[in-house]
Order: C-alpha cells, then structure tokens, then sequence
C-alpha cells in the first residue's frame, strides 16, 4: 500500500520537471508558463479544451530537412528508379535534371517532378516506398537514416501539447500521402491531423488508389496552409511553430486568435544539425515578438530515441477509456493515502502501548 501511494505521489510530483526535458531556461520555463496559464480554469487567459488547437510545421522544424526535404528526396529517387525502368524517358528534361542532380533546373519545375514521380502508381505502393526509405536509406548527414534525425525536443513539445489536450496538427508543404504514414508511426498524429500538399487520386474498381498528375488546391504553401487548416478543422490555431518564411501566414494566424496565443520560430544556428539562416523569417519573428527558439542555446540534446511517445485515443469511446483510467488513478491515490493514514495510526499506538508498558515496568 504504502509502494502504490509513493508511486502515484512521486508521479504527480515530477511530472511537470520530465516535460520538456531537453529544452534549457529560459525556453522551458516560458512555454510551461504559458501552457499552465491557459490550461488552469482559474486564469483570465484560459482556453476551453475544445478550442485548443495547434498548428507545427514539419520539415525544420519536427524534422531534419538537410541534406534534403524528405518528401522530395522520395520523389527524384522514384524518378531514378523509372528512368532505370526505362531509358527512353531520358528525352524528358526532367530526367535528365534528376539524373545530373540539376538542382536549380528541379527547384523551377517543382510541381512537374513531383507529379510525374508516382504517376499511375497505387497508394499502397507510394506508402511502402516511403517508409522504406525513411527508415533505411543512410543519409549524407552523418550516415543516419531520415527515421533518426526527428528533432527531439520538438518531439516532447508536441507530447505535452497533446497533454494539455490539444489538437496537434502537423501543416507542411511536403507531399501529404508520402508524410502520413510516417508521421503516424513516429508521432503516433493521427493521419487526419496531417495536412500536406494533396496530389489527386482515383480509385480503380477494387477501389486501389491511383496516383493521378495534378494538384488539388490549395497546395499547402504560404496562404495555402491557413487555407488548409481552416477547411479542414473549421477551428482557429491559439499555438503555432515553424521555422520557415512559408510559415509566416500560418503563424500570423496564429497571432490572430481571440485567445492568448504562442509562437515560437526555430532558428538553425547548431552544429550539431546544420547551421543555416532563414534571415526574412527571423526579422518577421523579431517585429512580431515571435520567440526565437536558438537551437544551440535551447537545446541540450537534438536527437535522440522516441519511446517516450505515446499513443493518443483517437475515439471517443478511445477518450471515455482513458477518463476511467484516470478516476481509476485518483481512486487508487485515495485508497494509498488512506492506508497510509492508517498504518501511522496503528504504529502509533504501538509505541503508545510500549511506552506505557515500560512505565509500569517494576523499578
């Protein structure tokens, strides 16, 4: 009795101190300042549940986007694999471009790449290709495959905003289909909760998607991603991350909340990923007294293992389990401190009866 009450107070005690454990002061205190400030229904700022959402960009700023953006690097090795397939293809500039590794003829044909790459090919096989890279293709960044270069204090952030009971969703300009899947796996986020650029699909007979060539709009880029989001959830965002000027009209939208909200800008300053400046977003941050997230200075450790992620109840039978886990916790406080109560008592009056014994004891 004694170990379930020492076990459930020592949990409730440090719980706020294994948040954001690899974030140093002043970042940490900040974002749990605030977060306590509108989760406690006794504060002016505080924020309904069901008006808690929170919007973070992927590549940047949950994820390594160096030596390349992952969704794009999927995209040229398909693109390699057909021309393997077929030589003939190499009459396409854009073949040739991906061959010869021309990036500034691919970064001015974006959509083109991106599109021919999985022309015609299932979801099914999209989704398999991808996560096969994603987990063992070694990377130039120091050997490590994509699957391990998930920024880890980033990671934490989203767990406790998920504690605190928001809504995280993860608004990226990264191809959507090729991101889910690895998203849900890693992050345990939920594929709806995954807004990406959406290349259109039909469906064959047996009901198979089929990659198609062309866009539904809007594609996830600058405007696109409140656009997205809003359509998506029809709710307003009170948080907001991202590292990137294509995140700016996210993070203003942010700022525009009736709520008192939080933005915060990653800035890349760290050798221990890659040091690189995205100045137009930094002096945007600074006007708008965004909070600059200096990730040499921020963060005590930038990679690391994610077994501390946990899967969150995507239902609401999923959401009434949980609430009966918790009355079941508390009930099993209770019942721990109870017994502790009670064994004192009992020891007390054994050293009352003692006591009074060896008064009477014969001198």
């Amino acid at each position: 009795m004694i170990t379930l009450f020492l076990n459930h107070f020592t949990s409730f005690a440090f719980a706020e101190r294994r948040d954001l454990r690899n974030w140093n002061d002043p970042y940490r205190k900040i974002i749990l300042a605030y977060l306590n400030e509108i989760t406690d229904k006794s504060s002016r700022n505080y924020i309904p549940v069901e008006d808690r959402y929170a919007v973070v960009d992927l590549d940047g700023t949950v994820l390594t986007e160096r030596p390349d953006y992952f969704h794009g690097f999927v995209s040229k090795k398909h693109l390699l694999k057909k021309l393997q397939k077929n030589p003939q293809l190499e009459k396409q500039e854009i073949y040739r471009a991906i061959r010869n590794q021309d990036e500034k003829y691919i970064r001015s044909h974006i959509k083109e790449w991106i599109l021919k790459s999985f022309s015609g090919e299932r979801l099914s096989f999209l989704h398999g290709f991808t996560m096969d890279l994603f987990e063992n293709f070694r990377t130039s960044f120091k050997g490590k495959t994509y699957s391990s270069m998930f920024l880890l204090p980033s990671v934490e952030l989203l767990e406790l905003l998920r504690k605190k009971s928001f809504k995280v969703y993860i608004v990226t300009t990264a191809q959507q289909e090729i991101v889910r899947p690895l998203v849900h796996k890693y992050l345990k986020i939920p594929p709806v909760q995954v807004i990406g650029s959406m290349v259109a699909f039909k469906t064959d007979k047996n009901y198979n998607f089929i990659r198609e060539e062309k866009f539904w709009q809007p594609i996830s880029y600058d405007r696109g991603k409140v656009l997205r989001f809003r359509e998506r959830t029809g709710k307003d965002p009170v948080f907001g991350f991202g590292n990137s000027t294509n995140d700016t009209q996210m993070l203003k939208y942010v700022n525009s909340s009736k709520y008192r909200s939080m933005v915060l800008v990653l800035h890349h300053d760290d050798p221990r990923e890659v040091v690189y400046t995205k100045r137009k977003m930094l002096v945007e941050a600074k006007k708008r007294a965004w909070l600059i997230v200096k990730m040499k200075e921020a963060f005590k450790q930038v990679y690391g293992k994610l077994d501390f992620v946990k899967p969150h109840y995507e239902t609401e039978e999923g959401s009434k389990a949980v609430s009966r886990k918790k009355k079941g916790g508390v009930r099993a406080i209770w019942w721990g401190v109870g017994g502790l109560l009670v064994l004192l008592v009992v020891i007390g009056g054994i050293v009352m009866i003692k006591k009074a014994n060896r008064g009477n004891a014969p001198g």
